[in-house]
């Protein structure tokens, strides 16, 4: 039920974040991984939210993956992200949380985890950059999974985005760890810059 709530939650963020102005885009994934339990190189989708005003900013991300698991050779993930935070000039701190939802024909998981983030973004002409450092903490699993992700942001109307992960976690009272990289594309469907 805490779970449910946490999700309820995030996405009451995410449509209070679109109703007060915004921009969005939607993209296809590819994510590689190693160390995780996932069948490597599998397929997803990205819808990405951004709104400023003044200082304050939130970015919100919902994101779908067909993620198959070793153990079991099926299996999808669905998550949402919700960071607000303030700018400073060209840099910006955030914090939020995650909530992830694991399925396979085994097992089903529900796990949440703060966020933290910080960012750098830099306007040339019509084109944007951002890099962004994000932590997440342990999460509310049996397996503590914590990560560090750099995330590179690109374009203008069709951006670039590139991000490279990695996690520490135990599992069967083992500390163990793994890394996953993701390219993919958003393209803008609305919202103002």
């Amino acid at each position: 039920m805490r779970n449910h709530l946490i999700l309820y939650r995030l996405g009451c963020s995410l449509l209070l974040t679109a109703a007060i102005g915004c921009s969005a885009s939607v993209g296809p994934v590819a994510v590689s991984s190693r160390g995780l339990g996932y069948e490597s190189g599998y397929l997803g989708a990205r819808v990405h939210v951004d709104t400023e005003r003044g200082a304050f900013v939130t970015h919100s991300e919902l994101t779908a993956y067909d993620s198959n698991k070793v153990a079991t050779g099926d299996g999808w993930t669905a998550g949402a992200t919700t960071l607000a935070g303030y700018s400073w000039g060209s840099f910006a701190i955030l914090g939020g949380g995650r909530v992830t939802r694991q399925e396979t024909s085994a097992w089903t998981r529900t796990d949440t985890s703060p966020v933290v983030q910080g960012e750098w973004t830099e306007t040339r002409g019509k084109y944007a950059y951002s890099l962004a450092l994000r932590y997440s903490a342990p999460d509310s699993s049996q397996y503590e999974t914590h990560s560090l992700a750099l995330i590179a942001l690109a374009g203008n109307g069709i951006k670039v985005r590139l991000a490279i992960e990695k996690a520490w976690f135990t599992a069967a009272g083992i500390a163990r760890e793994g890394s996953r990289v993701e390219i993919g594309a958003l393209f803008k469907i609305g919202g103002v810059d």
